[in-house]
């Protein structure tokens, strides 16, 4: 059976730091303001904050995976 992959703790946290900066940075720019828990709950606020957010955590496994050597044992 084969291993699953696992993402390394530090790219995991990389990945984490860059989407959370990136998003702040984002939604102040253009002047968007949602709480999950302040905020009545709205579905198309939810739904953009957490896709803009988890588009960003992939932009930073990628910067991540580019920019550190791949150890591939032969």
């Amino acid at each position: 059976m084969r291993k699953k992959y696992k993402p390394p703790i530090a790219q995991t946290f990389t990945a984490f730091i860059i989407a959370f900066v990136s998003s702040r940075v984002l939604f102040y720019l253009i002047d968007f303001n949602y709480s999950l828990f302040k905020d009545p709950f709205n579905l198309g606020k939810f739904l953009t904050d957490i896709g803009v957010f988890f588009g960003f955590f992939f932009i930073g496994m990628v910067v991540y995976n580019l920019f550190t050597p791949n150890k591939r044992k032969s």
